[in-house]
């Protein structure tokens, strides 16, 4: 079947014809169209795009993640199909960002039974010291070192940047 239910009871299609498109510019995604699916119907985490774009994102292994764009507007009224999954817009302007952090390799986990978002520089982080800055920031130490940062309640963010 080529049609997943987004969160919102929308169906969402993904044509064959659309799937070869993105299999062939896309080789990392070869052979993964039920992840892809999946993704749309079962998200980790859903952060809202451009023109009402939905991201869809979801642990496909260990340190990976699947990020598959969709409009649920433009499915409801024209039958529209899933955009190909792809480092968008979002991901794009937080690379300045990245790009300054402490460590250039670093690690990213989102805990979604709790909503707190863990930005490790070293694993394991093993931070001896914590440091509060307010009430959603914590910055993991080990001696005078950051390892680490955590965001809780980081789900208010999304809602903050919609």
């Amino acid at each position: 079947m080529n049609v997943a239910i987004s969160k919102n009871g929308i169906s969402i299609r993904l044509p064959l014809e659309r799937w070869f498109h993105i299999e062939e510019n896309h080789d990392e995604l070869a052979g993964r169209f039920s992840d892809v699916l999946e993704t749309v119907e079962n998200p980790d985490a859903i952060i809202r795009g451009y023109g009402g774009e939905l991201l869809a994102v979801r642990r496909v292994e260990q340190e990976r993640f699947l990020v598959v764009v969709y409009n649920e507007a433009r499915c409801a009224m024209a039958k529209g199909a899933v955009k190909p999954p792809f480092v968008t817009a979002e991901v794009l302007k937080a690379l300045p960002y990245l790009m300054k952090l402490p460590s250039k390799q670093f690690w990213v986990d989102y805990d979604a039974q709790v909503d707190v978002l863990y930005i490790s520089f070293e694993r394991p982080q093993q931070a001896s010291d914590t440091l509060s800055m307010g009430d959603h920031l914590l910055l993991r130490y080990r001696r005078r070192k950051l390892m680490g940062v955590t965001v809780l309640h980081s789900s208010t963010f999304l809602k903050r940047a919609a």
